[in-house]
Formats: structure tokens, sequence, C-alpha cells
């Protein structure tokens, strides 16, 4: 989840771009897989007395300034780690320019599959992540159902919040990683456009295709 990264997903071809988003403690959505910094930042060696009872460093408690001084890796050792100079999370804001100015040069048009994390555990910290979520796609003009920046997250409740609380247009995927039923199904059509299945969900078994979620979801 870096800038690097995201700009050659968009040279290889990609049709969307996923960033997962989480916010800071100045309540700034950023790039980053994970609800805390350790496992892809430097964080820990940094600042060694920020850590939570639980052993992990949360975005959330650390500001936007803070977390731009951190080196960003990928999932590698921490011996590879030393010999790679290190990128630097970004935030969603800087990918949404990024691919606005690729998409202008190359005469694309590539979207951003927004995965939402820890939806819960941002409004349990009294930072709800449907405000500030929903104001820089709106900056950037992204805010009706053709946009291409669907919203998409394993929590219903906050695909229901940003549906029936903030009344965004966008549109909005729940996340699953098992095959739903027609009754779950069409409860879902009620708040959300689509549902996205782990792969797993719908990859051939025994070299037959599982077309089960497929056509529950068209059901």
């Amino acid at each position: 989840h870096t800038l690097a990264a995201y700009a050659m997903a968009h040279a290889q071809g990609a049709d969307y771009i996923e960033p997962d988003v989480v916010l800071t403690r100045d309540s700034v959505p950023i790039c980053l897989h994970d609800l805390w910094l350790e496992t892809t930042t430097d964080a820990a060696r940094r600042f060694p007395d920020r850590k939570r009872g639980d052993g992990h460093w949360y975005a959330i408690d650390f500001t936007l300034e803070e977390i731009k001084s951190l080196r960003a890796f990928g999932r590698v050792p921490a011996a590879e780690r030393e010999k790679q100079a290190g990128f630097q999370i970004a935030t969603l804001e800087e990918l949404i320019l990024l691919v606005q100015g690729l998409n202008r040069t190359t005469n694309r048009k590539v979207g951003l599959l927004i995965e939402s994390k820890g939806a819960a555990f941002h409004l349990k910290e009294q930072k709800p992540l449907e405000p500030p979520l929903l104001a820089v796609l709106t900056k950037h003009g992204h805010e009706g159902p053709d946009a291409l920046t669907p919203i998409q997250c394993f929590e219903a409740d906050h695909l229901k919040r940003l549906r029936n609380e903030y009344k965004t247009r966008l549109p909005l995927m729940f996340l699953t990683s098992r095959n739903l039923s027609d009754a779950e199904f069409d409860d879902v059509a009620t708040y959300a456009n689509g549902a996205n299945p782990n792969r797993g969900v719908i990859e051939p078994k025994n070299g037959q295709p599982n077309r089960a979620f497929v056509e529950g979801a068209h059901r």
C-alpha cells in the first residue's frame, strides 16, 4: 500500500486499485492494510513506547506527520528491511490524485475499490470512519452511483450507516468469506449494491466451477 505500488498496478493494466483505509489520530484517511503499523513499517523501532497493551502500534494513535516519518515496507523479515530504502504510507487523497493524474495521461478510467478497515474499532475509539472517508471522496468529485469508487467492507453495520445515516449514493459492496443464503442476499440488497466474495468462495472445487455464490447473487 504505497504510491509506488499503486502506480505499478495502474501501469500493469489494473481496472481497479484496492486500498484499505484507516484513520490517523488527526482523522486523516490513510492507505494501510492493518489497524496497526508494526507489520509494515518501522514504528516499533521509532516509537518503542507507543504500543498498546496488546503489543500493537495502532495507526489511530499517531498523527499523520508521525506516520509520514515512518519507513514503509512489504511483509518482509527485519533483516530484509535493513536492505531496503523503504517507502512512505500514502493518504487516500494522495492516491486519488495519483490515479486521477494517471488516468488523464493514459486516457483510462481506472477506479478505486476502497475497503474500509475496522469500522467498528474506529467507532469504539470515538473516531467514526464514515465522515472523513466521505469528505475526501466528495472533495474530489466521487459522490454518485456511477462514481468509480465503490466502498466495500466486511461489516454490514458500516455499510448501513453509509447508506442510511450518511445518505451516500456511492456503490457499496458487502465483503464475505463464505457463501450466502438467498435470505442473506436479500438482506444485503437492502443496503448494498452487491457482494464481493473471497476468492475461495468461487474458485473451482475438484475441477468443477463453484457457481452457487454467483447464482445466488443474481437471484
